[in-house]
């Protein structure tokens, strides 16, 4: 396994050097290397540093509870954060609550060694599914405290396959896996893991979190006008090409509609304000004009929009997966998506609990709307804040286990 690993990984990072020259995604991933030999200088003054590794921007939402809890009870804390994506170093190189930000170099082992003798961690914490043979075995080997967070596991996951044999034996002997779910852990029990232990969602703390704050917005409530409210995050065209005519349907019940886009890209506004005619305005260029449909230009806004939502569909289930539905539900919201949601735990439950719906075909989305009622609303909220209750604080319980092992702070 280890020899197709080392090719594996050789090939892998080989080919996004190449890719680089054709994507600018690839060109950003190799270009930001460089960001790691700009910052060495800033390394000589870490000592006894935490080490917190996210592959995303996703990932570091969840490790992010963790990070500030750790950084307000102990500011002097070193924290080094690192990425693997562009896509989450670009929006959080500036993250006040980490000492250095910067990149994830590679799993190869001359990488690892120059990664760890620079960082000098006493503590090193990896989010969700950041499964890299040679980094974990040299810290294991220096007999650093290894913690891995809001880690899921499931039966199709390729860490299960023989081939992977010699991986999962080595999450086997990293100090503690955290766990986000029933499934998770009964799998990694099964083959005798002693190092697991469940405590939910660490992003249930963030969304929750974010849902606390105060928070009001004229546009919006001009917007709104007390009317029932449709709010969509991460719409993709894969979306319209089902609930467009829902979305129609909407509007002629009475119903106001803020759309979020995936992207917010002047043509995918543009083919957005199309379906709708002279029913939109834009967020950015809002006027004083009674129209139905608010198209949000603007990044950073989405997760506060919710709490103005009556209902909500979520995109991306009709393309590679739904997108974030524990921001709706954080404020107690029922939920609409696609079909492809199978991999998210969350979303299962709230089918499985009735407050959340999926979507297949034309008609559907506004058949549901439509026939919510005010009791039922309220059973929705009922059912919604006891799965919240129930799954809430993992990032307490983890820092709580940190504390213990005295692994924190290591000023």
């Amino acid at each position: 396994m280890l020899f197709v690993y080392n090719v594996f990984i050789n090939c892998y990072f080989t080919l996004i050097r190449i890719a680089a020259f054709f994507r600018k995604d690839a060109k950003k991933w190799v270009n930001g290397r460089a960001v790691f030999d700009q910052k060495i200088s800033e390394f000589s003054a870490l000592k006894n540093s935490v080490w917190i590794h996210a592959a995303s921007l996703g990932e570091f939402e969840q490790g992010r509870p963790l990070i500030e809890k750790i950084k307000s009870k102990f500011p002097n804390q070193k924290i080094v954060l690192t990425f693997f994506s562009p896509s989450g170093y670009d929006i959080q190189k500036n993250y006040s609550n980490a000492d250095i930000v910067t990149y994830f170099l590679s799993d190869n082992k001359s990488d690892v060694k120059r990664m760890l003798e620079l960082f000098k961690p006493s503590l090193v914490i990896f989010i969700k599914y950041e499964f890299w043979f040679h980094t974990i075995k040299e810290i294991i080997d220096r007999k650093i405290p290894l913690v891995f967070i809001s880690t899921v596991m499931r039966k199709d996951s390729y860490l299960l396959n023989p081939i992977a044999s010699q991986l999962l034996r080595l999450l086997a002997r990293v100090d503690k896996i955290f766990l986000q779910d029933k499934t998770s852990f009964k799998l990694l029990e099964q083959r005798e893991f002693r190092n697991i232990e469940l405590v939910g969602d660490t992003r249930l703390d963030r969304v929750i979190e974010i849902a606390s704050q105060e928070f009001s917005d004229d546009i919006i409530l001009h917007f709104i006008s007390n009317r029932k409210v449709l709010v969509i995050g991460s719409l993709w065209e894969s979306d319209l090409n089902v609930i467009t005519l829902d979305l129609h349907n909407f509007i002629h019940e009475g119903w106001k509609i803020i759309i979020a886009p995936h992207k917010i890209e002047a043509q995918i506004l543009k083919s957005i304000e199309s379906i709708f005619y002279d029913k939109t305005s834009r967020y950015s260029s809002y006027e004083n004009m009674d129209k139905q449909v608010l198209l949000i230009d603007q990044i950073g806004l989405l997760s506060r929009l919710y709490r103005f939502a009556d209902f909500v569909y979520i995109g991306g289930g009709f393309g590679q997966g739904i997108h974030n539905i524990l921001e709706p539900l954080a404020y107690c919201k029922p939920v609409a998506f696609g079909p492809k949601f199978h991999k998210f735990k969350e979303a299962e439950i709230a089918i499985e609990f009735a407050y959340g719906f999926e979507i297949n075909e034309v008609g559907e989305l506004v058949a549901i709307a439509t026939k919510m009622t005010d009791s039922e609303l309220k059973r929705y909220k009922q059912s919604i804040q006891e799965y919240l209750d129930q799954n809430r604080d993992a990032s307490e319980k983890i820092f709580q286990y940190l504390q213990a092992k005295k692994w924190i702070p290591i000023c």
